[in-house]
């Protein structure tokens, strides 16, 4: 499993390190001392476990990055110096908490917990097409959204927006990194300045799709077989 630790202490850091080193389930992307640098990782990288080290003074920040990180598919262990955390972390859907001094046994014992986790997440979901996450920067934080909520992403110049029925969002991204990150199975690119949700076309006509909220958009010319195909259109 892809691990990210984040502690602000260089010691308390450089000791989980020394556990993740152990352990040969788990692979070390980064090693981070601030939320903001894991946040900025996880729009890039796909992270299976999260070790959350918290001191007595924990800001507002660790707080906000707990409750973004809470629903998502990466399991979240939290280690701290005492148990005052305990609530706060398991309402924030940690899957585990930990006391320092840390036991390697009792690491370990998190750490396959979040595995069996993992492998029993590890299923197809109903509608056929698999979920993810995506953290995007909006008005200097990191909001979460559901790949399964967005409907459409349209080109702006060397930007994207991203569209979801609540909001539009804004990022600097090409068309072809952001079909990389999407679940293939879910999202289709129909133009050059267009990506849509499979789920929430509408209708196709001959040169257009219309989507759930009754946008229509042009089909290209070199994507319109391809389009074809995926909906198995008769």
């Amino acid at each position: 499993m892809k691990c990210l630790i984040i502690d602000k202490e260089e010691k308390s850091r450089a000791a989980i390190e020394q556990f993740v080193s152990q352990t040969t389930t788990l692979d070390l992307v980064k090693s981070c001392s601030e939320v903001d640098e894991a946040g900025a990782l996880l729009l890039e990288e796909k992270v299976d476990v999260i070790l959350l080290g918290l001191k007595n003074g924990t800001s507002r920040t660790d707080l906000q990055f707990m409750n973004k990180v809470g629903h998502d598919p990466a399991r979240m262990i939290v280690i701290s110096d005492s148990s005052r955390h305990a609530q706060m972390a398991f309402d924030c859907d940690a899957i585990d908490y930990l006391v320092r001094p840390l036991a390697y046994d009792r690491f370990l014992k998190a750490v396959l917990k979040a595995k069996r986790l993992q492998h029993n997440s590890e299923q197809v979901p109903k509608n056929g097409h698999e979920s993810k996450v995506l953290f995007v920067k909006d008005n200097g934080r990191f909001v979460k959204i559901k790949t399964d909520e967005i409907s459409c992403i349209s080109s702006a110049g060397d930007y994207a927006v991203i569209q979801t029925k609540e909001k539009k969002f804004i990022v600097h991204q090409t068309m072809k990194e952001l079909i990389a990150k999407l679940p293939e199975k879910l999202f289709v690119r129909i133009h050059n300045s267009y990506i849509v949700n499979i789920d929430k076309i509408k209708f196709v006509e001959e040169n257009s799709v219309t989507i759930d909220d009754q946008t229509t958009i042009s089909i290209g010319r070199t994507y319109r077989k391809e389009l074809m195909d995926r909906l198995q259109m008769l």
